[in-house]
């Protein structure tokens, strides 16, 4: 298939191509048994926003990570996490699209998306994760969002897998997508964690609150009595 935007349907776009610099961090393999793969913000108590259809198995979790440099100032750029990545299959993706197919429900208008508030993005089985783990598990949540590193593994107290992803925005709308091969098979899900689009950037320049925060004492702290005062 040629995947040059010329030769796209209009709802579909070129397989990203990762920017200078850029890294994927392994995270490890993600039970989902029921074939329902939930992707969630921490304060979503009741229900996961999203429900995508998958294989059901075992599946590998990625984040690709750029370099980003805080607004404002000369400090030297960092890597975050650009875009959070599910593997459902083995095929070589040829386009990105919505993953509307995935998507048992009305895909919204604006595409299926999370949205995130403290800014930290959930991925789990939806079938082994209820309302009550979401409560049980909050000590795990804040040390989740308090750890120096982006991402952790929780497990509920049956041994459910949970998989965590600290983004660079909060209090904002994330796109979620889907990379698929030349027979239109999904390949990947792909959480598009606002930090650059589609074309991507060298050094892309973001807020310093949510890039430092993590890396200070100062901002840990303050983040955490954020994150206590909005339970």
């Amino acid at each position: 298939m040629d995947t040059s935007p010329n030769s796209l349907p209009a709802s579909r776009f070129p397989v990203w191509t990762p920017t200078p610099g850029s890294r994927d961090v392994e995270l490890g393999r993600l039970p989902v048994a029921s074939g329902r793969l939930a992707i969630r913000d921490v304060y979503d108590l009741e229900r996961p926003q999203v429900v995508l259809a998958v294989p059901p198995g075992d599946h590998r979790v990625w984040s690709t990570e750029c370099y980003v440099r805080p607004a404002g100032t000369a400090d030297e750029p960092v890597l975050r996490p650009a875009y959070l990545s599910v593997q459902i299959s083995d095929a070589a993706p040829a386009y990105v699209d919505t993953p509307k197919a995935l998507y048992h429900s009305n895909t919204p208008q604006h595409g299926v998306s999370v949205y995130t508030d403290l800014g930290i993005v959930l991925l789990h089985d939806a079938d082994a994760i209820t309302a009550a783990d979401m409560e049980a598990l909050d000590q795990e949540w804040e040390q989740a969002w308090e750890s120096p590193s982006d991402y952790a593994e929780v497990r509920s107290g049956s041994g459910a897998t949970v998989i965590t992803c600290k983004t660079v925005v909060d209090n904002t709308r994330i796109p979620i997508l889907a990379s698929f091969d030349d027979e239109n098979r999904p390949a990947a899900i792909h959480i598009d964690l606002a930090l650059i689009d589609i074309a991507g950037a060298d050094v892309p320049v973001v807020g310093p609150r949510s890039v430092l925060a993590a890396k200070s004492p100062q901002g840990k702290r303050t983040l955490a009595q954020l994150f206590r005062r909005r339970k």
